[in-house]
């Protein structure tokens, strides 16, 4: 079927465009044989570590400031204005306070776990295995 095909084109020596082609093709099926197989002997694996206290202060903070946007007084301002508002209003800043305190009250009597998970895989499989995990976990740590 090929043979009819380029010998219809009108160029004359057919056959050597005809085995190039074929030529160009067999790299591109080589790289998926191999690419195939690349991903069939691929392993991967998840590891965690405890948060230091500084991140998790600053996740209950983040956290704390996305909830005060959702609050119709502050629903107008941007998050900059958000971190001024916490810094001049003590009543909010003790508020901000109490949460970071109960989180690490609750992370000494052992009812909570603040971790951090990564792969060593940075690519894209490696960041939807995270995803996955959360997906497939329901646990709370």
């Amino acid at each position: 079927m090929s043979n009819l095909f380029y010998a219809n084109l009108g160029i004359k020596n057919y056959e050597y465009e005809m085995n190039n082609a074929r030529f160009r093709f067999s790299d591109f099926i080589n790289f998926l044989k191999l690419a195939k197989e690349n991903e069939q002997h691929k392993e991967f694996s998840i590891s965690w570590k405890p948060l230091k206290s500084k991140n998790v202060s600053e996740i209950i903070k983040s956290k704390f400031t996305k909830e005060l946007l959702q609050i119709d007084a502050y629903e107008d301002m941007d998050e900059l204005e958000i971190e001024n508002l916490i810094k001049n209003d003590e009543r909010i800043q003790t508020d901000l306070q109490e949460r970071i305190q109960d989180e690490f009250n609750q992370i000494e009597i052992g009812s909570k776990y603040w971790i951090k998970l990564h792969t060593d895989d940075k690519s894209e499989d490696g960041i939807k295995l995270i995803q996955n995990f959360f997906r497939e976990n329901y646990a709370i740590f």
